[in-house]
């Protein structure tokens, strides 16, 4: 009840900074966990993380992933 409040209505004060948006991105995907085993209900759109992903770096890590990967293969042969 109360953390959801928070995390719902608290919103927008966690976009002032790249730590608190990322806690925020937690809370609110944790949020949904919650609801899912609680209540049955599924959020798969949010569960999936896709609303939260812009929050995170997560263009370096797929260009990192891919380097890696092609360095590997080139590697190998």
């Amino acid at each position: 009840g109360g953390m959801t409040l928070i995390v719902e209505l608290g919103a927008p004060l966690f976009f002032f900074g790249r730590r608190s948006s990322r806690l925020w991105a937690l809370l609110a995907w944790n949020m949904h966990v919650g609801i899912l085993f609680i209540m049955g209900i599924s959020f798969r759109y949010a569960l999936l993380g896709m609303p939260f992903l812009h929050f995170f770096p997560v263009e370096k890590t797929l260009d990192r992933s891919l380097k890696w990967w092609c360095d590997r293969r080139s590697g190998a042969e």
